[in-house]
């Protein structure tokens, strides 16, 4: 058409800029809501997911003249899809709803966090990692590296203190400008030679015949079903139902190996390697101890404690035999007491009421 003009990418036809969907993503009590609550204040939208009775949470802001929609996804460990919450965040960042993450992981605890991390790079999102409560991390001794666990993983890593404020501003502009850079390869981690000559055969294959591919990267659909995911199983089927049977013919032969030579499953073996790389990440420089402070906080040292393979039982059971004194034992006063009461209120309403249905009906109930 004559003098029209070509709409530049996240532009709408009334000339305004399409906003920006930055994901808030994290473990469960990382500090993320305090993170939303810093960006967002007022201007929130609360729902649930259509659906689920999972919360969803949303908000509007602008960062440097640039419109954000940021979603605060529910808290969760992985991208496994055994929860709800789970479920629901898996499916907002591999449904293209987002353009990029901000990863928030607690500081004191970056090995458990990092997995979230990792399957996030594995999907091929644009993530900035924010390490937050660095302030608690600190106090304790505990020193991050963070430019170099950005180096080693490949992403922007930036401190953060939510409460304060610490770090809120540097994240979503980093976010922002990795949205415009828009998707990146995903993260390949080695396997095992097993499982990483399937997860190549694989993808190969889903490439090839084109299984899924307006929704996901072949890489992240092969392994997914190498792991088995029940939910990428059943997409897999309805999008192309003969190679979907192909591909699990392939991968119940892989299964069954695994199984007999290792005695272990396909997903078990996947997580493992997976805090493998992550340990090695962080056994790399990144942490330093002060010395004279005790790493461990509270909740660490009682985990020592009430999950050892000896103690753990012990304690359990002591736990219950206690519990089961302070029911009967020292429950038998009040209830002593109660009846009681009971008994002078019976014999006040019998000497009150005269004989009948009513006072048999107050008395006796």
């Amino acid at each position: 058409m004559s003098g029209a003009r070509r709409l530049k990418a996240g532009e709408l036809r009334d000339g305004s800029r399409a906003a920006v969907r930055i994901a808030l993503a994290g473990n469960p009590n990382c500090g993320k809501t305090t993170v939303f609550n810093g960006y967002t204040g007022a201007r929130q939208h609360v729902g649930n997911y259509p659906g689920v009775t999972v919360e969803r949470k949303e908000g509007h802001l602008v960062c440097n003249g640039e419109p954000v929609a940021l979603v605060d996804l529910p808290g969760a460990y992985s991208l496994t899809a055994y929860s709800q919450e789970e479920l629901v965040a898996r499916r907002e960042l591999a449904g293209d709803n987002v353009q990029a993450v901000i990863n928030v992981a607690d500081s004191s605890a970056l090995e458990r966090n990092l997995l979230l991390t990792v399957q996030m790079l594995e999907m091929g999102m644009p993530v900035a990692l924010a390490c937050n409560m660095m302030d608690e991390a600190r106090a304790a001794g505990i020193h991050i590296d963070t430019e170099r666990l950005g180096h080693l993983l490949g992403i922007p890593v930036l401190p953060m203190v939510a409460r304060t404020g610490e770090g809120l501003k540097e994240a979503l502009e980093t976010a922002v400008n990795l949205a415009r850079e828009g998707k990146r390869e995903p993260l390949r981690l080695s396997y095992g030679s097993d499982l990483d000559t399937l997860i190549l055969t694989l993808e190969k294959r889903i490439s090839e015949g084109g299984m899924l591919a307006r929704r996901y990267h072949p890489y992240w659909v092969a392994l997914k079903l190498v792991e088995g995911d029940e939910e990428l199983r059943s997409e897999a089927a309805a999008d192309n139902p003969s190679l979907a049977a192909e591909l699990e013919e392939l991968r119940k032969k892989t299964t069954a190996h695994v199984r007999d030579t290792l005695n272990a499953s396909m997903e078990s073996v996947i997580t493992d390697h997976r805090y493998g790389y992550i340990r090695s990440l962080l056994r790399d420089g990144i942490i330093r101890q002060e010395p004279g402070k005790d790493r461990l906080a509270l909740s660490d040292k009682l985990d020592k404690a009430l999950t050892n393979a000896f103690l753990g039982p012990l304690i359990m059971l002591g736990v219950l035999y206690l519990v089961y004194q302070i029911t009967f034992a020292l429950g038998a006063y009040p209830q002593g007491w109660a009846e009681d009461v009971f008994a002078w209120l019976g014999d006040v309403c019998t000497d009150i009421l005269p004989e009948g249905l009513v006072r048999s009906l107050v008395v006796d109930g």
